[in-house]
């Protein structure tokens, strides 16, 4: 019988902040009623499912880099989900997947960044270089 007056008083807790999550609730309605337009647009895209798959990875690694600086082993980051076929129409997320593709791929393996930095100004002292000689004769 102590296990059942347990539940029972979880359960009456619920209901008793069933007013607190209704108010909530009924705020959130308030505030988004006005843009529900744009909501519909963003959350019908067929962009938004791997774009918010990506944002939680971004997340996940961030979280991992924190753990290892606690000493905790990192959690792998988790695959993003494909796209449900029932979504359609949007606002065009999906052009904007392979830039945080990019992003979290540099955040896993960021000496590639570095080594990207460090080509692209090798290139304008190369070129300096050459202008340089070739102007000295």
């Amino acid at each position: 019988m102590q296990h059942l007056s347990g539940g029972v008083e979880d359960i009456i807790s619920l209901v008793g902040g069933a007013g607190d999550l209704a108010a909530s609730a009924n705020t959130i309605l308030q505030k988004v009623r006005p843009h529900i337009g744009i909501v519909r647009a963003v959350v019908e895209d067929k962009g938004f499912v791997p774009l918010m798959a990506r944002v939680k990875t971004i997340v996940e690694i961030e979280d991992a880099k924190a753990r290892t600086r606690q000493g905790l082993p990192p959690a792998p980051p988790r695959k993003p989900e494909d796209v449900p076929a029932s979504m359609k129409g949007g606002i065009g997320l999906s052009r904007y997947v392979p830039f945080v593709d990019t992003y979290i791929f540099l955040l896993r393996n960021p000496v590639v960044g570095y080594g990207a930095i460090a080509g692209f100004l090798g290139l304008f002292v190369g070129a300096g270089y050459l202008l340089g000689k070739r102007a000295a004769k």
